[in-house]
């Protein structure tokens, strides 16, 4: 069973990687993306992207480094008892109101904002080059109708990435998945 498992996982992460270099030759790139001692993808030069998988599924966004903007995407699958679950992992007791009250089912507005913070961590980590948790990001807004969501450092990760600093984002409910970018 495990085998199948890792099997199966590394055909995503292939995937991935697959949908990134396509989208590289599709913009005139010849390059790759290679793999760090740490696991993040290591772009072409001139480049930056992000990439995620899960269960059968593989995404990948590309932007070049000039254009002002670092790209995370994310890609979860809905699963509403984990996100009853582990909401306290990743919100706060304020977040959770918000969510509560934005007009979503409550899972799927735990979903995107889970999502979201990861495309947040994966738009700033080739930056701020460390580690940094849930709680380093809240809800500023989130609007239904644009399907938008606006996040917001609480703690400073870089000089340049102080507290209060906001990041747009959108989100895609397809299915029984969410997609979430942060540009």
């Amino acid at each position: 069973m495990l085998d199948k498992a890792v099997v199966k996982r590394r055909a995503e992460y292939l995937a991935a990687r697959y949908a990134a270099r396509q989208l590289l030759q599709n913009a005139g790139c010849d390059g790759h993306v290679d793999t760090s001692s740490s696991r993040e993808p290591v772009w072409p030069a001139g480049w930056c992207g992000s990439l995620s998988h899960t269960r059968g599924h593989a995404i990948a966004i590309i932007a070049p480094c000039n254009s002002g903007l670092t790209p995370g995407i994310d890609i979860e699958m809905f699963d509403a008892k984990t996100m009853r679950e582990t909401a306290e992992m990743f919100t706060s007791v304020d977040e959770r109101r918000l969510l509560a009250a934005c007009g979503l089912a409550y899972e799927t507005a735990l979903l995107i904002v889970f999502s979201a913070k990861e495309s947040l961590f994966k738009a700033l980590y080739p930056e701020v080059k460390c580690f940094f948790g849930f709680e380093a990001a809240r809800i500023g807004s989130i609007d239904t109708a644009a399907h938008s969501i606006i996040l917001e450092l609480t703690q400073p990760l870089t000089p340049e990435r102080k507290q209060g600093c906001q990041f747009n984002g959108q989100y895609l409910i397809e299915e029984n998945r969410v997609i979430t970018l942060i540009a």
